[in-house]
């Protein structure tokens, strides 16, 4: 279909895909089931944006299996155009990283990137193909100190449980005296301290009913928690290169989605 066009976000899990739900949704963008080729979305969401721009969010299971699938996504523009193209992962780095890491993790997705032709930067995380095509690299972090009510790596967990910690301290204390407080914490082989003992924790909490992938998506809804993520994504350049995905850029209107096909 002349003049259809897609953005994709590239993330590493489920739960990345329902945070990004979550946002996305908050932003005003509504979930469609077809694509502008008039394809289903399937293990996909896919979201209008309110200027009309189709966003796909496409969760790879593994940060492992996301960035061979950065080349693949990159290289389908010949056939369905890809306006941005979004590689979203956990930064995976400690707490008090003096940014070698951080700059690693990015280097691993601009090499990928780069095989797609030359590369110029044209902001914080956004960058551009010679076609036009525009990129970004989404990472998961919070710039918090380090504390014994936090997850010490950087990852969407620990970004999240920075946000409730400041928007509701005294849940952020009770999930801490419960993990130190639990009997043989590593008796399933697990760390005591993992990231996601402290999310779901909060999940187990205070958002029960709803399960795991409800509750990363219900972190948009309330306000508080909202106000919280805001500093932090905009700190990690994240929240910049989100308003440019939504914007209207002043371009030509958006094409009509297809029909779907005749049965």
């Amino acid at each position: 279909m002349t003049g259809a066009a897609q953005s994709i976000i590239l993330c590493e899990g489920v739960y990345d895909r329902a945070f990004w739900k979550g946002w996305l949704t908050r932003l005003g963008c509504t979930k469609q089931q077809r694509d502008p080729f008039g394809n289903e979305v399937k293990g996909h969401f896919g979201f209008d944006t309110p200027t009309g721009r189709f966003v796909r969010v496409v969760p790879c299971f593994g940060k492992n299996k996301l960035l061979p699938l950065i080349e693949l996504e990159l290289k389908g523009r010949t056939t369905k155009p890809i306006e941005w193209f979004i590689a979203n992962l956990d930064s995976d780095a400690a707490h008090d990283d003096d940014g070698t890491a951080r700059r690693g993790r990015v280097q691993s997705v601009l090499e990928r990137f780069h095989r797609q032709g030359a590369v110029r930067e044209v902001g914080s995380h956004q960058y551009a193909l010679e076609d036009g095509t525009k990129l970004g690299i989404a990472l998961w972090e919070a710039q918090d100190r380090a504390h014994p009510e936090l997850p010490a790596k950087q990852t969407l967990e620990r970004l999240v449980c920075a946000a409730m910690r400041s928007a509701f301290p005294a849940r952020a204390t009770a999930v801490e005296s419960w993990l130190a407080q639990r009997p043989e914490p590593e008796a399933s082989g697990c760390s005591p301290r993992h990231e996601k003992a402290f999310a779901w924790s909060y999940m187990a909490g205070w958002y029960a009913e709803r399960g795991c992938d409800e509750f990363y998506q219900a972190v948009w809804a309330d306000d508080a928690v909202v106000h919280a993520l805001e500093p932090r994504l905009r700190h990690a350049g994240v929240w910049q290169l989100v308003e440019a995905l939504v914007a209207s850029d002043g371009g030509p209107p958006a094409p009509t989605r297809a029909s779907p096909p005749a049965s």
